[in-house]
C-alpha cells in the first residue's frame, strides 16, 4: 500500500515486498504481529510465525478460526491493549517462552488437522489411499 511505502526508512519501518522464504526473517525476530480489522489473508504468516517458535500478537479477526490454544492472552483489539500485548510479550522472558511453546503446539496441531481434512477429503473422493513410506510424497501428498 502506498501509505506503507511512505513509511520505508522511517521509523524503523522497512517493506520488503515478496519474500519467498521466511525462515530466514522469522529466526531474526522476537515477535511478529496481525492486527487484523476484517478479513483474512495473514492468517498463513500467523502459522509459519507460530511453527517458527516465534510468538504473535493478534487481533481476535486474525484468531478466528485458527484453534489457537495457549496463545490467547495475545490478542487484542484495542490500540492501546495491543501495544500492551507487544511490549509485554517483548519484554516477559517468561511469557516469550511460554508464547513461543504455545504456538509451536498450535502450529503442530494446525498441521495434523488440515493433514486429516484432506487425507478425509482423498477417500471422500475415492482416493483411499495410503501414502506413508511412499518416497517423495508426505501424508497429504506431494512434497
Amino acid at each position: 500500500p502506498p501509505t506503507l511505502l511512505s513509511r520505508t526508512g522511517k521509523d524503523g519501518v522497512r517493506y520488503l515486498g515478496h519474500v519467498p522464504n521466511l525462515s530466514r526473517w522469522l529466526d531474526t525476530l522476537r515477535m511478529t504481529v496481525a492486527p487484523l480489522r476484517f478479513g483474512a489473508g495473514a492468517k498463513g504468516k500467523v502459522i509459519s510465525s507460530l511453527a517458527a517458535g516465534v510468538p504473535c500478537v493478534l487481533t481476535s479477526i486474525a484468531a478466528e478460526g485458527m484453534g489457537l490454544k495457549g496463545n490467547e492472552s495475545l490478542v487484542a483489539d484495542e490500540p492501546a491493549e495491543f501495544a500492551a500485548r507487544m511490549v509485554e510479550l517483548y519484554c516477559d522472558s517468561g511469557l516469550w517462552s511460554a508464547q513461543s511453546q504455545a504456538g509451536l503446539a498450535s502450529s503442530k496441531s494446525a498441521k495434523e488437522r488440515a493433514d486429516q481434512a484432506f487425507d478425509e477429503l482423498l477417500f471422500g473422493l475415492g482416493f483411499g489411499v495410503d501414502f506413508e513410506g511412499v518416497e517423495g510424497v508426505s501424508r497429504s501428498g506431494f512434497r
